[in-house]
This record gives C-alpha cells, structure tokens and sequence, in this order.
C-alpha cells in the first residue's frame, strides 16, 4: 500500500536545526504554559548537530519570507520534540492544528503519515482530506484519502474518490488495485474494501488488468468459484497473456477438479506446442495426477531440449526419486551440484538416494554437506543420528542427538521421535513407548500417534495400534495413509478381513494409484480367497513401484494360486537387486517348505 511503506518510527522525528532554535529563542512571545513548554525543551545541544532541519515541513514561501510567526513555530517544535519522546498525541493535536491553519501540503502530509502510523484513522481521514485538498493533483494523496475512507468503513465515499481517480489516472489501475487486495489483511476492513472493489468493477468489466486484480482479490478473500469466473473471463479479454492463463489454471487446480484443469492446459498447449511453460506445467500436473511414467518422458524430454534449466532438472530429479528410479534421480542431482545450482537441496536427495542403496556412509558424508543455513539442515541432521544408529554406532547416535538445537515445536516432537527410534533400534521397545506416552500426555498429534502405532505393530499389540490410528482417522477422515496402515495390519496381523478390505478401498478411492495402497488391496484380497483379483492389484502395484513387499506378496500369492513357475520368477528377480530383504527371505523359506 502506498503509506504503509513509509511508517514513522518515534525515534525518527528530527529535531529542529541550530538556526530555527536560535529563531525561537528570540522570539518574545512563545506561550508561557508551563507543562507545555517543559515538554518542548530541546535536550542538548547535540540533538540539533544531528538533525535534520524542521523547517523543510514549512511552505517554501514561509521559509523565504521569514514569515514564520512565533505561533506556527512554536506548534512547530512541540510537534517533533513530542513526536520524538513518543508523546505521539502530542505530536498529532500539533501537526493537526498546523495543517489547518498554515495550509500547505506537506505539513498535511506529515499530519496524515504520523496519524497512520499511530493508527489514529480518524484523525488521519481529517488530515488526508487536507492533503488533497491543498494539492489536488497529487495521485498519492489522493489514494491514501481513499485508503482512509476504507479504514473508517466509509465504503461510499472510498469508491467515489477511486472512481474518480481511476478515471483521471487509467494507467494507476493496478497499483489502485493492489492497494485494495492489501486491505484484506486486516479483517476490519476487508468486508468494506470488497464492496469498493465489486462497484469498481461494475463499468470496468472490459478492462483485462482490472478485472484481473479484482479476480486475485476474490481468491485471497476465499471464494474460489467467483474467482475462477472472473479470471476465466480475464483470459478471454487477453487471450495471449500467459500469466492470467496460468492462474487460472492454479484456480483450476485448487477446486479440485484436476482433469479438468488438464484439459484446459491441452488446450493450451494445442496453441503453443513449445511453450516451456506450458510443458513443464503439463508434466507436473501428469505427476500430480500420478501418471508417473508420462510425467517422466515429458520431464527427460525437456531437460534434453533445454539442458541448461535446472528447474527442469530438479524436478526429474524429485520426480524420479519419488517413483523409485534412485539410479536416474542420482544422475540428476549430481548434475545439479556439478553446476553448483541447489547443491544443499540436491546433498539432502543424494543422502536419500545412498540411505535407499543400503550405502549409509555415503549417506552420512551427503547430509553432512548440506549447510546450516538449508531449510533441510535439521532434517538431514536428524538423518545422520539414525544413520549412525543403523551403523550400530547407538552411543555415538545419542550423543549426536545432543547437539541438535530444535527451532519450533514441530522439530521438538521430531526429536522426541528419534529419541524413541533410538532405543527401538537398541531393543529397548518398552522405554520407547514410555518416551511416546510422555511426548503424547492427553494430546492427539498425529504424527506422534502414528510413530507409537508402529512401535505398537513391533510389540504386537495391535489394539494400541488400532486405537492410536483411529485416533487419526477421526480427526482427518480423508487420510487416505493412515486408512491403509490401518487396514494392512488388520489384515496381516489379525482376521478381521473384511473390515480391513473396507479401510483399504476408501484409502485406494482417495489415493488410486499410490502402490502402497495397491498392494494392501492385494494383499487382502489374497486373505480374503481371492486370489485372482488379488493378483492384479499386486501387479498394478508393482508396475508403480519395484518394491521387494510388493514382490514378496505377488510371488507368495502367484504360488499359492499354483502358477509356481511365475512366482519363483518374480521372486529370484527380486532377489538379485535386495538379496538381503527379510520379507524376500521369508517367503523364499515359505516357497521351499
């Protein structure tokens, strides 16, 4: 907003120079009230070295002349000595009665500045109708009067100064605009700057820049649909402009119909073909979609055809490492240190990448690079002291745990889960419940509910675990993990099948191609007897994501099916890339009884 960035800290008042001092002190008749003067006394000699000069708040005129009465000169003083002693009511009744009486525009404008700054809005819509009123073609006093009609709710009065100035001063549409958007920070005065903006709007319908700004306010003041509406009129008005169209496919993507903000971003591309935006905006809504194999081919393809995009590169990377493709993510963020672009980010990836390989002193030396100032520095740190613990190093763990300086709560309760992960991995199963029991107390967060549901499964107590994941679900029903933890352990740990299968195909409804879900689905189809069925979704699965359970559940399923030559196959084939899998182990003992 145009006054907001100019606040008056108190301490900046300047005092008044040696010469307006000197001025003063010969003047023969400065009022005698005694409270009033002892406030006015300047404090050293020093306060007048280091000024600036008062007068510069005076009519140049006044200044030329010597006309500056004793009267003027003495409200004068007391304006910034009270202003600079934070006496700021003071200052304000000062600068007030000097900008009626002396009627010059930057007196008012200093009267107006110093009552926004001390949110005296009032005062401030006085001394702001002073301003335009001593310089009237003055576009920033003009746009603070309004600003101040909003402040004191005057809605009317604000749209009739606007409506106005937007007339004269077409070209000031988007800062005018913006201005209103800012009011939407302050709760009191949001309702009455919408209703600016919406009669604004009413003969402005044609006016792309406008209707833009009035579309972004509606998206800030929560109603999506009128936003989507406005905006979408806006991309007609200027077709060619790709900033509006990708808003308004972010709009698209926000209401939740996300096929349907694929098939306007088609469209667009049908238009520009090779629009990089465009395309990096259609693979990664691929990905949002978890179409994961399209979303990879159009991200190689674009960091072939634009080699030096490290955006491009990055998010391959991330895309590639959340499929599972670690080989092709490592190629990507060792490309990205290599141009020395996001080097902490792409050390934190790299770390996971060597932690997925089973190499953890790789792993180790890459979150050991990361620097303190990434955001990913105490994630990478906390990765190190388990890291270290799967070493076997468990002391040495602890004492690094130590060291790590928490900076929120939500990295407080992080610690408390590597604390317990920590005596986990010692065996100490017992102390760790107690260390969740305590960190949890009469709460119910979820991420501390869900680490002591794990645990829980370790212990074999699934009605600890069955209580703290519904715990969960009741308070976020659409949790579509948490819905499948649940019922992948009903169905593995219990024989309450259909229950489980029920928990399962909510989760799959809300995560339809998540290969986790798919293989729970699976799996209890397979506890269910119905293996064929049971069979395809393990498949599908597997196609998603080459995970040894998954090719664990399928050879096991396949076998019990009696297509045994099949299920050696995927199990051997599992077996060369994680010979070392204890879920693979297992199951080649079951298939060899």
């Amino acid at each position: 907003m145009i006054f907001l960035n100019k606040n008056i800290p108190t301490k900046l008042f300047p005092y008044l120079s040696a010469s307006l001092l000197a001025i003063l002190a010969g003047c023969s008749s400065v009022p005698t009230d005694q409270a009033v003067t002892e406030q006015s006394k300047p404090p050293s000699a020093q306060t007048a070295k280091q000024a600036d000069t008062a007068t510069k708040y005076l009519p140049e005129e006044h200044a030329k002349k010597s006309e500056l009465t004793d009267d003027v000169l003495f409200k004068l003083l007391v304006a910034e000595i009270a202003g600079q002693r934070g006496e700021l009511d003071i200052s304000i009744d000062n600068y007030m009665q000097l900008a009626e009486q002396v009627q010059d525009p930057a007196l008012a404008e200093r009267a107006t500045r110093i009552m926004i700054y001390a949110r005296k809005d009032k005062q401030a819509l006085k001394a702001a109708n002073l301003w335009v009123k001593y310089d009237p073609n003055n576009k920033e006093a003009q746009q603070v009067l309004a600003a101040m009609y909003i402040r004191n709710n005057k809605a009317d009065e604000a749209f009739q100064q606007l409506d106005q100035f937007l007339n004269k001063h077409p070209e000031e549409t988007g800062k005018t605009m913006q201005m209103l958007s800012d009011f939407l920070n302050r709760p009191e005065d949001k309702g009455t700057a919408f209703r600016v903006m919406e009669k604004l709007m009413t003969h402005r319908q044609d006016d792309a820049e406008a209707m833009f700004a009035y579309g972004l306010l509606s998206l800030r003041a929560g109603d999506t649909e009128k936003a989507k509406e406005i905006i979408g009129k806006v991309t007609k008005l200027a077709p060619d402009d790709q900033n509006y169209q990708l808003v308004y496919l972010s709009i698209l993507e926000k209401e939740g119909d996300k096929q349907v903000a694929l098939q306007y971003l088609e469209s667009l591309l049908k238009e520009k073909p090779d629009d990089f935006n465009l395309q990096i905006a259609h693979a990664r809504m691929l990905a949002d979609l978890e179409r994961y194999d399209e979303a990879r081919a159009e991200f190689k393809a674009l960091t072939v055809s634009h080699p030096d995009n490290t955006g491009a590169l990055y998010a391959y990377g991330l895309l590639n490492l959340q499929t599972n493709h670690a080989k092709e993510a490592r190629e990507q963020f060792e490309a990205l240190i290599k141009k020395q672009v996001l080097v902490n980010e792409s050390s934190y990836y790299l770390g996971q990448i060597a932690e997925f390989e089973k190499k953890t002193e790789e792993a180790i030396r890459w979150y050991e690079a990361i620097d303190n100032t990434s955001p990913n520095y105490f994630d990478g740190n906390i990765k190190i002291v388990l890291a270290k613990a799967r070493l076997g190093n468990l002391e040495e763990a602890k004492a690094f745990l130590t060291k790590i300086q928490p900076q929120n709560q939500a990295q407080e309760l992080q610690l408390v889960r590597v604390e317990a992960e920590l005596l986990i991995e010692g065996g100490q199963l017992q102390e760790a419940k107690a260390i969740y029991d305590k960190a949890i107390g009469d709460g119910e967060d979820p991420d501390l509910l869900y680490s002591r549901a794990m645990l829980a499964e370790k212990m074999g107590r699934i009605d600890l675990l069955e209580a703290d994941l519904k715990t969960i679900i009741k308070n976020d029903p659409q949790n579509a993990n948490v819905l499948n933890a649940l019922g992948y352990s009903l169905a593995d740990r219990t024989e309450r099948y259909q229950e489980a299968h029920d928990y399962i195909k909510k989760a799959l409804g809300l995560s339809p191609n998540n290969f986790y879900i798919l293989d729970s689905m699976g799996w209890v189809l397979y506890r269910l007897g119905r293996l064929e069925e049971s069979v395809k979704f393990l498949k599908r699965a597997q196609a998603l994501n080459d995970n040894p359970e998954i090719s664990a559940h399928l050879s096991e399923v396949l076998w019990m099916k009696g297509d045994k030559k099949e299920a050696r196959e995927v199990l051997n084939s599992a077996l060369k890339t994680t010979p070392e899998d204890e879920k693979l182990l297992k199951t080649l003992k079951l298939l060899t009884l």
